[in-house]
């Protein structure tokens, strides 16, 4: 389906986009649900305004499924975390589940928008009273371990091997690493609420 909409330049067309992601999470037996609506000039949605209305579309259909839903709308102005390409960023994310600390090649903010998300779903869920404890809680998987032992039960789950989960910027393969320093620090990221 997302290959259909792109051939056919519909990828930001919000009745699909509402259409097809809450049905789709429902059919994978999601018993709830948190979204991330990105806005700015990375992302698909350019202003505040249209990321609102999307995001409102988006959990009032999930709610019509009866599907608890909550729409975060987030920066997307500038980039999250300092690694760009799927390899890169995948191995960013890994050490944020490490709780590795942040260095030039790990970023704050991708850990801060990964806890917010994290808050937001186990108030949901139901295994936090508020968005406090959801992040206290989140902060403990973190620094006990236990986040980065859940992923690697998902991996092996699926078939997957952790020895590929190695930082591809150790490797002397072919991957092309180069470091960009902005002349001057970025803008603060702000985390958005659910519009609804």
């Amino acid at each position: 389906m997302y290959a259909l909409r792109d051939v056919t330049a519909t990828i930001e067309c919000n009745p699909l986009i509402v259409g097809i992601d809450p049905v789709q999470k429902l059919a994978e037996g999601t018993d709830g649900l948190v979204l991330d609506v990105k806005v700015g000039n990375g992302a698909f949605m350019k202003t505040r305004e249209d990321a609102r209305r999307l995001a409102k579309a988006l959990a009032h259909t999930a709610r019509k499924l009866k599907l608890p839903c909550r729409a975060l709308i987030t920066d997307m102005s500038q980039p999250l975390g300092y690694a760009v390409g799927n390899a890169l960023e995948v191995a960013e994310s890994i050490e944020v589940l490490k709780n590795q600390k942040s260095t030039e090649r790990s970023s704050c903010d991708l850990k801060e928008a990964t806890i917010q998300l994290c808050a937001q779903m186990l108030e949901l869920g139901g295994k936090a009273r508020n968005l406090a404890e959801g992040r206290k809680k989140a902060l403990a998987k973190l620094a006990d371990g236990s986040a980065w032992k859940v992923f690697t039960r998902f991996v092996e789950a699926q078939g997957g091997s952790l020895s590929k989960f190695v930082d591809p910027r150790a490797s002397k393969g072919d991957l092309l690493v180069q470091t960009w320093k902005a002349p001057q620090p970025g803008l603060h990221r702000s985390y958005g609420h659910d519009p609804s």
